[in-house]
């Protein structure tokens, strides 16, 4: 903001204030106060131009502090986010590990299961047939191979006498 004082006031003002107040003539005091009351109007208008300003000034400083208050809650959800996301990777290297455990475990698994497929043919293929009694029963089957005697009920022939689960 530029002053704009009248020049003649600007180039008598040094003179007028090297001298004490006391010493200073009609003129030097004349300048003096128009310059003092000058400054005054040019104060007031600055004050005024603030006091129009302060509820703008009010409005960004709480945009200001509501944008604060918005990057710290981020912060920590972001921090959140960053400790599940690290949760996550660890949860499925762990379950990587299981699977490939599991997978391991259904291989060795294999010839355990060829080794009941064929005792199934060749029970079969002996005289007397089926120890099944030609049921196809699957639970059957499981009862049978894993010693599971009570899980013949569960099967539909399952019923009392309805098995013909021979023993030698």
């Amino acid at each position: 903001m530029r002053l704009d004082f009248d020049t003649a006031l600007l180039t008598s003002l040094p003179s007028a204030l090297q001298k004490d107040p006391a010493s200073r003539g009609t003129f030097d005091n004349v300048v003096v106060t128009n310059v003092e009351d000058e400054l005054q109007k040019r104060l007031a208008k600055l004050k005024e131009t603030l006091a129009e300003a302060a509820p703008a000034r009010e409005e960004r400083a709480s945009k200001v502090a509501t944008c604060a208050a918005a990057v710290e809650a981020l912060k920590v959800k972001l921090e959140s986010m960053e400790k599940a996301s690290k949760d996550a990777v660890a949860a499925m290297k762990e379950a990587d590990g299981k699977s490939k455990a599991a997978a391991k475990a259904l291989k060795a698994f294999g010839p355990e299961i060829k080794a009941t497929g064929k005792a199934l043919k060749d029970a079969k293929e002996q005289p007397g047939g089926d120890p099944w009694g030609s049921t196809g029963d699957p639970l059957m089957l499981i009862s049978f191979i894993f010693h599971v005697p009570w899980l013949w009920i569960l099967s539909p022939r399952g019923q009392l006498g309805g098995l013909h689960h021979r023993r030698s």
